[in-house]
Formats: structure tokens, sequence, C-alpha cells
């Protein structure tokens, strides 16, 4: 087009996220290469003969061991500890059958294409197919985070229910419902708690632009059965039913037990973030009403709080998921450090959507709240967990403090979270979908 001077402009293309090129992936590719050694790292934990400290996570021998017990026709449950759904235990028996590393760079592959995965999301989100800005600083944001950084590579198995989690939403934003639904159910299966995406999902499935109330689609019993959700929730509940009743005739009670019911009676006094540690860890033999109530309080924050956000925020539903489960995460009784993955893996989500803060810095200050934070709890639970030294009122102290930091940042996300231009569902389709 010609301007006035008669010259004439040609616009240039944006970058394409889609383009491979160094600069759009260097921090993809040191981040697999920082695996990579993380893994060479941990090798020579599977070394009988190795007397040295292990690089290796404990559960990954628990479940490479019921692995070994599948293989030999018994129960992965034979295996003392063993806290997981069946699954996780045929996943890894190539463990036996190919090498013992096998796991872990599964599990870091997973990690890889979670961020692949991200990418993909996030450029389905936006209206324009230009390259996201601060790329490269979202994916440091997992890649390069100190607190997961080792997760995968130690052999968590965590990062499989976030890559099954990130695959339903990108199927479902795809509108494949039946595929979306079926990996929601699977994902519920291997881990309970993505059972709380369930109330953005709701409100989600059917969403348009000039979006009806959510109190309509909550109360009006004629929206609780469209289509859309009879194929996503039919096929989610067909899934997570049929694996429990397989799983159940092949081992009985022990199977339900170990999978679902210990997580709910779960008390674990040792190495918890959670701000329940203290009275977990003081009171671990004894019951009292205030330990009780202290559970109850918790328990109501953390639903009310996981529900609320999930409404108000359905019409993005990767802002939801992220926020559902750090809130999840930093009121549940129990919070390791591999929880901290459930929900960083997220985080980008939200922070591409910031406004007032460009993203890298909002990224940093995050990430440096979040480090202290940790520190702060790990230095307060040291003397007593490796010197046998009385810390408590310290521990009381940092564990709260830790609850209240997140609890700010999780209030500064919800107030400052600004949605872009997200796509919607169109409701007159050009193609049959359904």
């Amino acid at each position: 087009m010609s301007n006035t001077n008669g010259d004439i402009k040609q616009k240039q293309p944006s970058p394409d996220c889609n383009e491979w090129s160094f600069k759009n992936n260097i921090v993809l590719a040191i981040g697999i290469i920082i695996k990579v050694a993380l893994l060479v790292l941990g090798y020579s934990d599977h070394d009988d003969n190795s007397g040295q400290l292990k690089f290796t996570d404990i559960d990954y021998f628990v479940f490479t061991d019921a692995a070994k017990y599948v293989l030999e026709g018994g129960s992965p449950y034979d295996r003392i500890t063993y806290r997981y759904t069946p699954l996780m235990a045929y996943v890894v028996i190539p463990n036996h059958l190919l090498h013992p590393m096998f796991g872990k760079i599964l599990f870091t592959a997973l990690e890889i294409l979670c961020i692949i995965l991200i990418r993909k999301i996030i450029q389905s989100q936006f209206s324009m197919r230009s390259c996201v800005p601060y790329q490269n600083y979202l994916e440091a944001w997992i890649l390069l985070n100190p607190l997961i950084i080792t997760t995968s590579p130690r052999g968590s198995n965590d990062i499989l229910v976030a890559f099954v989690v990130l695959m339903f939403i990108y199927l479902l934003i795809k509108r494949w419902y039946i595929l979306s639904g079926a990996l929601f159910g699977l994902s519920v299966h291997l881990k309970i708690y993505p059972i709380i995406y369930g109330f953005p999902l709701i409100l989600f499935i059917d969403r348009k632009k000039g979006e009806i109330a959510r109190a309509n689609v909550l109360l009006n019993p004629r929206n609780w059965f469209t289509a859309r959700k009879l194929k996503f929730f039919g096929t989610s509940a067909i899934v997570f039913f049929s694996l429990l009743y397989l799983f159940f005739e092949m081992y009985g009670f022990e199977f339900l037990y170990e999978s679902y019911i210990y997580h709910s009676e779960r008390v674990d006094h040792r190495h918890n973030f959670s701000f329940n540690y203290y009275f977990e860890y003081f009171y671990y033999d004894e019951l009292p009403e205030n330990k009780y109530l202290v559970r109850k309080l918790g328990f109501v924050a953390q639903w009310g709080l996981v529900s609320y956000v999930g409404i108000r925020f359905y019409n993005d539903l990767t802002s939801a998921v992220a926020l559902q489960t750090f809130i999840f995460v930093m009121f549940n009784r129990v919070c390791t450090a591999q929880y901290f993955l459930w929900y960083m893996i997220f985080m980008p989500f939200i922070a591409i959507k910031y406004k007032k803060l460009l993203a890298y810095q909002s990224i940093f200050l995050v990430l440096v709240i979040m480090l202290l934070g940790n520190l702060m709890v790990n230095l307060s639970n040291a003397p007593l967990e490796l010197l046998g030294m009385p810390s408590y009122d310290y521990i009381f102290v940092s564990t709260h403090l830790y609850l209240i930091i997140n609890s700010c940042l999780a209030f500064t996300a919800i107030k400052n979270l600004e949605f872009t231009d997200t796509k919607y569902f169109d409701e007159i389709e050009k193609e049959k979908i359904n």
C-alpha cells in the first residue's frame, strides 16, 4: 500500500513460534543439555557396587521394584510403600527389560514434550499467529527453575500426570471432546487431584461469545446435559471407572486403599512444606481437638478457594487450572518438594497474561520470592531433621510465613490477571465436529 509520499511500505511478517530457529529454541536447547547432564549424574545410582549418596528419588526405586513384582506375576503392592495406581508400575516395566534408566529418560522426555504442548496451547489461546513475547523466559521457568530442575531426571513420575493434563487441555481447545475426556479420566485415575478441574470444565466446554451467566449454566438443568458435556464427561467416567473396576478385580481392596484412600488419610510428619507440618509432627501419635480443627479449616479453605477460582476464571481454562493447582498444593495437608512441579508446569499460562509487569520481570520476582520461602522452611527444618535439635517454634513460624507468601502470590495473580483476546468456540460450526 502506498503512503502519502508515494513510498511503498512492505509489512514485515512477525516471527512465527513454530519456526524452528535457534533464537526461538535457545532455552529449550540449554534445558535439554542440562537434563541430559542430570541423567548422567544419576546413572551410577543403578550400580549395585556404588556406595555414594544416591541422586535418584527414592520413589523411583519403589515403583521400579513394584514393576519387578508385576513381571513375576505378583502384585505391585507386594512392594512396601508402593502407593500408586498399578499403571505407574506398568510404565516402568522396561526398567527391567531394557535398562534401569528407562523411566528417568521417559519422564525427562515428557517434560520436554510438556514445553512443546505449552507452546501450542498458548498459541491457540491468542488471536494472533505471531510468536508470543517472552517465550524463552516462560520456558526457562520450567526447564531452568532450581526448585524443579532435578525432579524428572531424579525419577519422579509427577510429570506424567502434568503431561496428561496438558494433553487433555490442548485437545479440548481443539474440540476433540471424546479423546480429551478420555485423558481427563486417565489423569484423575493416575492421581486424584485433577478432579478439581471439573469446576471450570463444566462451564468452559459450552462457552461462546456473549457467554450466558455462570448462574444460568449451573442452575438450569438443560445446560447440564449438552452434547459436548456428555461426550467429555461421559468418556471421562467410562475411562476412570473402567480402570477402577479392572484393577479392583486384579488387586482387590488393596488397590483402592493404596492408590486413593491412603492419600486422603495421609499424615506426613517429616520433610513437609505444609503449614500443617508443625501440628502433624508435634501431635503425630495423638489427635487432639485442635489438630482436627486445623485440618477442617485447611480443607474448607482449600476446596472453597479451588472451586471459587475455577468458576471465576473458567473462561480462561489454562489460568484457572494453574491457579487451582497452586492453591490446592498451598493448602494441602501434605506438601513435599515434588508437589512444586504440579503447579509450576502451568505457571507460564499466568505469566504470559500479566500486563503490569514485563513477563521476565514477573518470572524473576516470583521465583526469588518462592526460593526465599523455600529456603526459609528448609533452614528451619534442618536442625531438627539433620541434627536432632528441637526447632519447633522456627518450623511453626516458617511454614506459616510460607503460607502467607504463597497466599500473597495467589492473591496478586487473581487481582492482576488480565485475560487476553482468546479464541472462543463458535456455536455455529462450519464443520460437523459433534
